[in-house]
């Protein structure tokens, strides 16, 4: 790998007209310029292409695309975004997130010793509602696929730097996934991958704008749903790969993420339990306590915020005590 190595910037966006511009100036103000941004639009109705178009006009290293497969979804624009991606290595900015100006040009320099590298993990800083930033993360785990099962995401959509051709060969993101789409994505990467490297103690190269993302009750019910999914689909993962018995228990985490999110959701139906019981994730006291949440959340004390609060902390406090140690 060479310094005319051609890097991808692969962005969805739908009805982003007022934090776009900022996003595309990001990637325009990189000191490496050897890169190429693929806007894929899922359909917007705003102002969003037309700023886009502005924007490409004098710059031919952005390249406009509007998703015209199904179904509709970030999932899906960056899946056509990695099709039409003409670079060795792309990275997935989402159209509400920023590169620092280094970003590609650190990620460039740290990687291009490694030319058999998979994919490599680098720090995000996450700006809150106030505008103040930290940084996501401040050291290395030791077993990353640990935290994934539990759904512990411990680096966000734009940390990867990935090699196209070993994306390709893994599908992919999964689009039956509306949301968790990252931590799926990643724990999938990580169970095939013969080599990849982590650099979360290094700076923060890029901002998760988190003041401007919204998680109301509709995105609740799907991560619930999601998590529904993920359990079985990551019990198959380790069938694959062989390793059933070492990583089954960090799932009982997800069974209470599963409890958090449905709670969250305020939703009424009764969550099927079959696949966490047949799989041995959860034992009796999980179902107890389960549909006892269930019997909670029928009764008129829901509509108090104090009694939802208590339950929400009497949740994470069972996550917390039930679920294994991280490596």
């Amino acid at each position: 790998m060479n310094d005319s190595t051609l890097i991808s910037i692969v962005t969805p966006t739908y009805n982003s007209e007022l934090c776009i511009s900022k996003t595309i100036a990001s990637v325009i103000n990189q000191t490496y310029k050897n890169w190429e941004m693929l806007i894929v639009d899922d359909g917007s109705t705003d102002k969003s292409i037309e700023i886009i178009k502005k924007r490409a006009i004098n710059e031919p290293r952005i390249k406009f695309f509007q998703r015209i497969s199904e179904p509709k979804g970030a999932n899906t624009c960056r899946n056509l975004g990695l099709e039409k991606a003409s670079g060795s290595y792309v990275i997935f900015l989402d159209s509400d997130d920023e590169l620092l100006p280094e970003c590609l040009a650190n990620r460039f320099t740290t990687i291009q010793s490694q030319p058999n590298i998979d994919f490599a993990i680098f720090p995000m800083g996450y700006k809150n509602d106030k505008g103040s930033i930290t940084k996501r993360r401040n050291k290395n785990p030791i077993n990353p696929i640990e935290y994934f099962l539990a759904l512990n995401n411990i680096w966000q959509i734009t940390s990867p730097i990935w090699k196209v051709d070993f994306l390709r060969k893994i599908g992919g993101f999964n689009l039956r996934y509306s949301r968790l789409q990252d931590v799926e994505l990643s724990l999938r990467a990580l169970l095939n991958s013969n080599y990849y490297k982590l650099f979360l103690d290094y700076n923060y190269d890029s901002i998760y704008n988190a003041n401007v993302k919204n998680y109301n009750r509709v995105l609740w019910i799907k991560a619930y749903k999601n998590v529904e999914q993920f359990i079985p689909d990551s019990l198959e993962l380790l069938r694959e790969s062989n390793c059933v018995k070492h990583y089954k228990n960090y799932l009982n985490r997800s069974v209470w993420n599963y409890y958090l999110y449905w709670w969250k959701s305020h939703s009424k139906e009764l969550p099927e339990l079959k696949l966490f019981s047949t799989a041995n994730i959860i034992n009796e006291f999980d179902k107890v306590i389960f549909r006892l949440l269930i019997k909670a959340n029928q009764h008129d004390l829901f509509t108090t915020n104090l009694f939802h609060k208590i339950i929400l902390y009497l949740i994470r406090l069972s996550k917390k005590i039930r679920s294994p140690k991280f490596t």
